[in-house]
């Protein structure tokens, strides 16, 4: 197509979509795990502090869940889960 004395922009813009959604497609989503120790932390804090009201949880959670047995699921907005089951590391700054 390039080597073509007329490219065909119609041609050239199909291929483009297409090679962006098969990159897309094979992209494989890897949430950072900076921002999720953030969301740990911020969380963490909140609840030392008393601070944790229904505005905080709509802005930081996607859903929490409670099991029968008492266990706690939280999924942040980026999709990470924590289970009150799971053991979390928390670094205050004065460990730093």
């Amino acid at each position: 197509m390039f080597n073509s004395a007329t490219p065909s922009f119609a041609a050239g813009k199909k291929l483009i979509f297409q090679l962006a959604q098969q990159k897309f497609v094979s992209l494989n989503e890897n949430v950072p795990e900076i921002y999720t120790d953030m969301l740990i932390e911020d969380t963490v804090k909140a609840v030392l502090q008393g601070k944790v009201d229904t505005a905080y949880m709509k802005k930081h959670f996607e859903k929490i869940s409670i099991g029968k047995a008492g266990d706690m699921t939280i999924r942040f907005v980026n999709g990470v889960e924590i289970s009150s089951n799971d053991e979390v590391e928390v670094c205050n700054k004065e460990q730093e």
